[in-house]
């Protein structure tokens, strides 16, 4: 439609002023005409004639006047009517965002209506499956761009919270400025190394036998601060996906099945289930041997923790 008017629905209160914050941007730059032209209100607070007369007056120092009525499903059933009646008069000087925390229109007759006199802007968090590509958007977005590794690596670190994350990528893009590639090191630099994600490496490395190059990345871990107790229990939890993994793949399961029985992150599928195929079910057993005498012997204090943790790694690559 032709007309400036919005319905934010969904919980991510995050995106929503985002959303509005742009609007304000686009239409009212400077400080000045922001106070005299933007408005927030609440049908507890206002009545709609108030805001439809804010959005109905000419602007004053800017192009629009933005009005945003918050929780609008919970306007009384008359002033939803009038509401509806009222949006075909709307001037074009006139902005109007409504706002629901409803995750679909399809839930309220009201929004059902709304929604096709306004654009749909859904503010819903990302599933924890998709962040890894909503923080690639926003890199793209911001003119960047990223290594998987990276967008990974940062989403382990910073959380789900939208707000952080997109906070995390402008601190990104400054860090690595006049570059606009992001890679694994620059997240590493900026909010610490991912003892999970190494973990998920040493076990590569113990796969393939290499054990001065699984030494080398225990002996970076312990270094670093993360505690063997930390790297047993990684080790330990991902040896049992392991496990999991070759008796799905011996039943015939496809690969996206097994990924999501096991909670495999979709960018981790390839590699987990070709460690899989690489873990032979003797040697698993063995694994799981090896690593409840380390434990052992960190719990009762036979071994210091270090010494402890590399003598496992050594005899998990043989």
């Amino acid at each position: 439609m032709s007309k400036e008017v919005y319905l934010l629905i969904g919980k991510e209160e995050f995106l929503k002023r985002e959303f509005v914050q742009n609007l304000r941007k686009r239409f009212l730059p400077s400080a000045e005409s922001r106070l005299a032209n933007f408005q927030e209100f609440h049908p507890k607070t206002h009545s709609l004639e108030e805001v439809l007369q804010f959005v109905s007056t000419a602007p004053f120092l800017g192009q629009k006047r933005i009005g945003v009525l918050r929780q609008v499903d919970a306007l009384p059933p008359d002033r939803r009517e009038a509401l509806l009646a009222a949006l075909s008069a709307l001037p074009s000087t006139g902005v109007l965002v409504f706002v629901s925390d409803e995750a679909s229109t399809k839930r309220n007759s009201f929004l059902e209506a709304l929604s096709k006199r306004c654009k749909v802007i859904p503010c819903q968090p990302p599933y924890d499956k998709d962040l890894p590509f909503w923080v690639e958007r926003r890199f793209k977005a911001s003119g960047g761009t990223v290594e998987r590794d990276a967008v990974l690596l940062l989403v382990e670190r910073v959380g789900r919270d939208t707000a952080a994350l997109a906070s995390a990528v402008e601190q990104a893009l400054l860090f690595v400025s006049p570059r606009d590639r992001i890679l694994r090191g620059d997240v590493e630099n900026l909010f610490g190394r991912s003892a999970k994600e190494e973990v998920f490496s040493l076990l590569d490395e113990i796969l393939k036998r290499d054990a001065r190059a699984a030494l080398t990345r225990v002996e970076a871990l312990l270094r670093d601060g993360t505690r063997a107790p930390e790297i047993l229990a990684v080790l330990t939890h991902q040896c049992e996906r392991l496990a999991r993994a070759e008796a799905l793949l011996k039943e015939g399961r496809a690969p996206g099945e097994i990924g999501t029985e096991l909670k495999v992150h979709p960018f981790f599928l390839d590699k987990f289930l070709q460690q899989a195929r690489g873990a032979e079910e003797r040697w698993i057993r063995g694994a799981f041997e090896r690593l409840l005498v380390c434990d052992e012997a960190i719990k009762t204090g036979k071994l210091a923790e270090d010494l402890a943790m590399e003598m496992a790694v050594l005899g998990l690559c043989c």
